[in-house]
């Protein structure tokens, strides 16, 4: 399968989207939640107060870190991939994850890598967010992870993530592994985002083969129902703050301990029947990664003014919700808009956890459609997150553009004056909310160059996207207003309004942000009341 082949025949197009049943399939909608039947269970604390922690204050210093225990690795889990809340309608009820999904899908499993020290035991589990419990998948040798821990250098776990793509091509069809890859991004940022709350840091493996992270996983000794099998996507290391610079590898001699051992468990069904979708298993395939170098090179820091929030973290992280519908009228400040944007630049958190094996790689940039924005006028902006790109952009965009910059210090560049929310709202494939904010945007990455030479980054583009639509949530919720990813857009209709002429740069995901008109016909749980 060749990735620029998917890519063009997932695009949506007015009058024709992308292959999908056609049709919402009630009667296999996959289970949200996967288990392994057979294993021990380890249930997990949950926090007894929330981290007395400002959201403002996990991106400037860092914060006092209580060690490596079971209690940090559930209290790290605990704001980043568990249970937000249930809603409930109708006599019916859904939960939400503090982690953003495609159509509230989740196709991401979870897995942890740990040693409990206190009882002299390392072992791989199963991350079960439902019931907030560790499931024993493996029993790994102490002194293969006494080893493992002096290659590292510094105390930690590790996360990794696989992907069920069955669970949101259900719904989204052939467009399905865009999304998936999108999810992974959203989760990559939501753990960096928790690990700094608890004074920890996160740091992505990313020279890290596919084949070595289905060994760790025994992914290839675990009984599959056809379609519900789990891809290998990314490990990350969760570990105490240094100085020391973290391998983005694990060492072979873990990898071939790992592949001796017994893995224990049977995966639960997700669904009565399933709809093969063939091409997804392809691009699957042809996107995973092989063994890389990691390119060293300094982190990249940014020190840039940000509107002030007196919000808690946790609090933020917990409220992170998806908008529905905005109200079309309230304005955003000039100063929130700045912050938003800049909160998305490389080098800060969540973009330093280095999710490609190169330092400071930047590939995704923001075109925004200002609707509603104090004191900005109404236009199309270019939010240009590496500079040195600017160059290439000028002359492949189109030829009118104003390129009028901003603000000093803010690589942010006014294009095309006008009033663009009914346009916004049409490449959103008619979805009226990207018009309705107080500003909507399009990320344009680089696409053809970085693709055609490895195409396991096309997952990593996304995943990029992922993680700026992650922190584009936070800082909404943080600011009073709330966001919305869109995976729905006519993808050309984007290039067109750039003057885009061939797939040197390509979009990934929309988003929008505004003030959000609340569903009072909605009752709201608690996260684990079902446990209670």
């Amino acid at each position: 399968m060749n990735v620029f082949h998917y890519h063009e025949v997932t695009k949506h197009r007015v009058g024709r989207y992308a292959k999908s049943a056609g049709y919402m399939d009630w009667e296999n909608e996959p289970v949200p939640f996967r288990s392994f039947d057979g294993t021990e269970v380890l249930r997990l604390p949950f926090l007894e107060k929330d981290p007395d922690v400002l959201y403002d204050d996990i991106f400037q210093r860092p914060m006092p870190s209580k060690g490596i225990s079971i209690s940090a690795a559930a209290n790290f889990l605990e704001l980043s991939l568990a249970l937000a809340a249930w809603k409930s309608y109708g006599g019916n009820s859904w939960a939400l994850r503090i982690n953003p999904s495609s159509g509230n899908l989740h196709a991401e499993e979870t897995y942890v890598l740990f040693d409990d020290s206190e009882n002299s035991a390392a072992a791989l589990y199963h991350y079960n967010p439902y019931l907030h419990v560790f499931e024993k998948r493996a029993a790994v040798d102490t002194m293969v992870w006494k080893k493992m821990e002096d290659y590292f250098g510094v105390r930690g776990f590790f996360v990794a993530l696989t992907s069920i793509h069955w669970r949101e091509a259900w719904k989204y069809g052939e467009r399905a592994f865009r999304y998936v890859c999108l999810d992974v991004g959203h989760a990559v940022a939501a753990m960096s985002v928790s690990a700094s709350v608890f004074g920890l840091e996160a740091t992505v493996l990313s020279a890290m083969p596919c084949a070595d992270i289905k060994a760790l996983l025994g992914l290839e000794k675990t009984t599959w129902i056809d379609h519900e099998e789990e891809i290998p996507e990314v490990v990350l290391f969760i570990h105490e703050r240094t100085q020391v610079e973290i391998p983005r590898l694990m060492p072979d001699e873990l990898i071939n301990h790992l592949k001796t051992l017994y893995f224990t468990g049977s995966p639960n069904r997700l669904s009565k029947t399933h709809t093969p979708w063939g091409i997804i298993k392809e691009i699957s395939a042809a996107t995973e990664k092989p063994a890389t170098e990691y390119t060293n090179g300094p982190r990249i820091t940014k020190e840039t003014a940000i509107s002030a929030t007196l919000k808690a973290a946790s609090h933020v992280i917990r409220t992170r919700r998806s908008a529905q519908r905005y109200d079309g009228k309230t304005h955003m400040p000039l100063e929130v808009f700045l912050s938003i944007l800049k909160r998305t630049l490389p080098g800060t958190l969540p973009f330093n956890v280095g999710i490609i094996p190169v330092a400071g790689a930047v590939f995704v940039h923001l075109l925004v459609y200002v609707h509603r924005v104090t004191g900005l006028p109404q236009g199309i902006y270019l939010f240009v997150r590496d500079e040195g790109e600017i160059t290439a952009m000028k002359s492949r965009m189109s030829a009118d553009f104003l390129w009028e910059e901003i603000s000093a210090g803010v690589p942010l560049y006014l294009l095309v004056r006008g009033d663009f929310a009914n346009a916004a709202a049409r490449t959103s494939c008619g979805q009226e909310i990207a018009g309705d904010g107080a500003f909507s945007l399009s990320m344009i990455a680089k696409f053809a160059d970085i693709v055609g030479g490895a195409p396991y980054m096309y997952r990593r583009l996304f995943w990029e996207a992922g993680m700026i639509g992650q922190m584009l949530y936070l800082e909404s919720e943080a600011h009073g207003f709330r966001g919305t990813g869109i995976g729905c857009f006519f993808d050309d209709e984007v290039h067109h309004q750039l003057g885009l002429q061939d797939n040197y740069y390509q979009c990934l995901y929309n988003f929008t942000i505004g003030s959000a008109v609340e569903d009072k016909r909605l009752t709201t749980l608690a996260p684990y009341h079902q446990l209670k």
